[in-house]
């Protein structure tokens, strides 16, 4: 019986609770019992159980270590972890970056997840001149440079801090694909591009590839078209740049385009010069990155596939149809676009 008991109790123990995934504010008063911070957690969503929790609050002395102060917790933790988090004052937020978020995207994230304070506050803080050359990245934000990533990170944590976990991560990871990826592409060695223009180059990958099977053939087609002497202008076309574009510089031809999500790209857009990471009239690769790439990516853009492709368009599949000639790449397009109107 004493058995089974302690099993029962050690599978709840270690259980993630059926939240939200959500961040939730737990205000305790000066007086406020283990009981009290059962049922404050209970309702809140964040465990069921009350009883039992108390209980092991108790059990464990963490109810002699009750912090008097708001608490920004999780509600899909282990009960276990809420201990933990309990008895050291607060709780570590387990954040997911996908690949291929901007940084925008990141900050609606951390400010969802109560990371940070604020989406704005962390925009902010990555164009923040002093911090980006502490962390010695040229440009104007830290664009490209926020590996995704899985992260714990503290609640209400100041954004340089959140940024600077994010970029000393991206450089070991960065470092490390230079190590295992040397670039030795004579077309990488004729244009002679240094670590940001590779990063930039990395980005615009992970925004045109739907899967990693195709990120060095885009690679590729990028870099061609950066070095084939029958290929000029040098313009790479897209779409993604003129997006970002839109969303950071705001030229004429879509100042109001939002920060995070869909931008639908119009004749007017495509031929805005005004846009500077316009590259359907700005040649080579923008002066910035236009999302943060993923490991993937950025070995794409170290070591291109070997083709003489020019040109790729989406076949709906998540993958993409390449060709060497402008006449294929308008015959792949007519099928492609045929197909998903079906």
């Amino acid at each position: 019986m004493l058995f089974a008991a302690l099993a029962y109790v050690t599978a709840w123990l270690l259980s993630p609770h059926r939240g939200h995934r959500g961040a939730i504010r737990l205000t305790l008063s000066d007086r406020a019992t283990a009981d009290d911070v059962a049922v404050a957690l209970y309702r809140a969503g964040a465990l069921d159980r009350p009883w039992l929790f108390s209980w092991a609050l108790t059990l464990t002395g963490v109810a002699d270590r009750i912090p008097r102060r708001t608490l920004l917790l999780r509600d899909d933790l282990t009960p276990r972890a809420l201990l933990r988090a309990i008895a050291s004052g607060g709780a570590l937020v387990r954040v997911t970056i996908p690949e291929g978020y901007s940084r925008f995207e990141i900050a609606q994230r951390l400010a969802r997840e109560g990371v940070v304070a604020s989406e704005d506050a962390f925009v902010t803080a990555t164009e923040d001149r002093a911090l980006l050359a502490r962390l010695a990245i040229r440009g104007e934000s830290c664009e490209g440079y926020l590996f995704p990533d899985t992260y714990d990170l503290y609640p209400e944590s100041a954004p340089d801090e959140v940024i600077e976990r994010m970029v000393r991560n991206f450089k070991r990871r960065w470092e490390d694909a230079k190590r295992q990826h040397p670039p030795s592409d004579p077309r990488l060695a004729q244009l002679a591009l240094d670590d940001h223009s590779l990063i930039v180059l990395a980005s615009l990958v992970e925004e045109e590839a739907g899967t990693a099977e195709d990120r060095p053939a885009i690679a590729s087609v990028f870099v061609n078209r950066m070095t084939r002497a029958d290929f000029t202008p040098r313009l790479l076309q897209s779409d993604p740049t003129v997006v970002y574009g839109c969303r950071v510089a705001r030229p004429p031809s879509c100042a109001d385009a939002p920060r995070t999500g869909r931008v639908a790209i119009t004749r007017a857009m495509l031929e805005d010069s005004a846009n500077p990471f316009n590259t359907y009239r700005h040649e080579g690769v923008p002066r910035a990155a236009i999302t943060n790439p993923g490991r993937a990516s950025l070995e794409a853009a170290l070591r291109p596939a070997s083709t003489e492709a020019l040109y790729f368009v989406a076949m709906g599949n998540g993958r993409s149809a390449f060709a060497n000639t402008l006449a294929e790449h308008n015959a792949n397009v007519q099928r492609y676009l045929r197909n998903r109107g079906r």
